[in-house]
């Protein structure tokens, strides 16, 4: 039986402290979360990626931002990768009573195959994520994820986790329509009895007749929850908090973000792209001149066009336009082009827009590269969220040896082609190879679905046609034969007539 009790503890405690790693790598996955979001939040920085120019005014530098185009090759990159991962279903399986659990992994709605999108997406972003195990009083086990920017601090002891705290937002307003977000703190450790706790603390909202300076202000907090998960009748005694990183597991195993040199390569092409677009603006737009004549003489202005016709007075009167050669402008549409190469290079395969011809075994080798990150990340997601999964059924008494995942490993498309698949049926009919050595190609050419064995595709061909054993010709013949199958048998025995 699970309960919760609540304990009182002292609220003098810096809960919105920050893990030394946590401020070396926050500047890191704010940038490539930038990048990833696209446009807007590049822009939404300012100077952060785009300083001014020399004795730029703002007005001249909100023209010289807009101008600039932030090419979003982070997320395009992203999502392709994401879909290469998942371009085929994870192997699952889990006790009977935790079945209903995949389709709403945080009692929120999340399915376990958007959980493995979102960690996997967040993974390529920032290169970290967190899952923390809970289970809601009188209910059941769920999980929640929380991003790198989330996970504030943390601590070991002897290479264990025994403190994770997370910062969260939540609405504290009584209005059911407005928002007042206020920030709390969510504390995972042990008490001096090496029971797990969780706190919950929120930096205090003074009342209105009472005054705190800044300090007090972000120094006081009130510990407004705090809980005793435990297992019939007994505490926890390990953290319940899942660190995936993409160079492995572990809240202490932070590693830069996997693609932050295609989000540097993106934001120098960003500042490119300003000073480029900031050269054309000035290049397309001439400047008239007149010289030799007293202002006075138009005060009603000047008006340039082809209806319009001016009057000189003076012989000595002189006017032209102005404009810039333009002569570097070259140079910067090169590096242009040179930035969008090296993004491919580093990920933004989708920038290309032609190769040369590559035979097929190439064109794999060379896909397998590209996409050898997802590798690392895929064998990370598989085995923690086998940990997750086997601390989620361990708190639900249920057996975690039942826990069975699978993730995809294979994330280039090797279907086997047409012409292939008939040389194969070709060399079973004529005996140069068994039935199984068939449906074993079959299966590695993604011919035979995924979720079909090669034994049950066995059964079933046997189920249509009779027997499958390797046999008579004629017996074989009969089970994948086709007409066009027929005509390159007997083209290819040695008469010629299929004998």
């Amino acid at each position: 039986m699970y309960y919760y009790n609540t304990r009182n503890v002292p609220s003098q405690v810096q809960y919105g402290a920050e893990h030394p790693e946590f401020r070396e790598y926050l500047s890191l996955w704010e940038k490539c979360r930038d990048c990833y979001r696209g446009e807007e939040a590049v822009k939404s920085k300012n100077q952060r990626y785009l300083p001014f120019l020399t004795m730029q005014e703002s007005t001249e530098y909100y023209n010289y931002k807009n101008r600039a185009i932030f090419l979003n090759v982070m997320r395009r990159t992203i999502h392709g990768l994401v879909g290469a991962s998942l371009r085929k279903s994870p192997i699952i399986k889990v006790p009977s009573k935790m079945e209903p659990y995949l389709e709403d992994m945080n009692m929120m709605g999340m399915t376990f195959q958007e959980m493995l999108q979102k960690l996997l997406t967040e993974l390529l972003i920032t290169g970290r994520i967190i899952v923390v195990v809970d289970r809601a009083e009188n209910s059941r086990c769920y999980a929640t994820c929380y991003s790198a920017e989330s996970n504030i601090n943390w601590r070991f002891e002897q290479s264990n986790p025994i403190m994770a705290v997370f910062a969260e937002e939540v609405n504290v307003s009584d209005d059911g329509f407005e928002h007042e977000l206020h920030e709390q703190f969510r504390v995972y450790d042990f008490d001096k009895d090496n029971a797990l706790r969780i706190r919950v603390a929120m930096r205090k909202i003074p009342d209105e007749d009472e005054n705190l300076n800044e300090d007090e202000d972000k120094n006081s907090f009130e510990i407004i929850h705090e809980t005793y998960p435990s297992f019939r009748g007994e505490t926890l005694r390990e953290l319940p908090v899942f660190a995936f990183n993409s160079v492995g597991l572990g809240l202490d195993n932070l590693a830069p973000p996997p693609l932050v040199d295609l989000a540097n390569i993106s934001l120098s092409h960003y500042r490119t792209s300003a000073d480029l677009e900031n050269g054309r603006h000035f290049t397309s737009l001439p400047q008239a001149w007149i010289t030799g004549v007293d202002p006075d003489e138009f005060k009603g202005g000047l008006h340039i066009g082809g209806s319009t016709a001016w009057i000189l007075p003076s012989d000595t009167a002189r006017l032209g336009y102005l404009e810039f050669s333009g002569q570097g402008l070259g140079s910067l549409e090169n590096a242009l082009r040179e930035k969008e190469s090296m993004m491919a290079i580093v990920g933004a395969r989708l920038l290309e827009s032609k190769r040369g011809v590559e035979s097929a075994e190439t064109s794999r080798i060379r896909q397998n590269i590209e996409t050898s990150i997802l590798s690392h990340i895929a064998v990370t997601l598989q085995n923690g969220l086998r940990k997750v999964l086997k601390y989620m059924a361990r708190w639900e008494g249920l057996d975690e040896n039942e826990v069975h995942l699978e993730l995809n490993m294979d994330f280039v498309d090797v279907r086997i082609p047409h012409q292939e698949i008939i040389s194969l049926v070709q060399a079973y009919q004529m005996g140069g190879i068994s039935m199984d050595t068939l449906l074993h190609n079959l299966k590695q050419g993604e011919v035979i679905p995924d979720d079909v064995s090669i034994q049950d595709e066995r059964d079933k061909i046997e189920m249509d046609h009779g027997p499958t054993e390797d046999g008579p010709e004629d017996n074989r013949s009969e089970v994948l034969r086709t007409s066009e199958q027929e005509k390159l048998r007997r083209e290819l025995s040695p008469s010629g007539r299929g004998d």
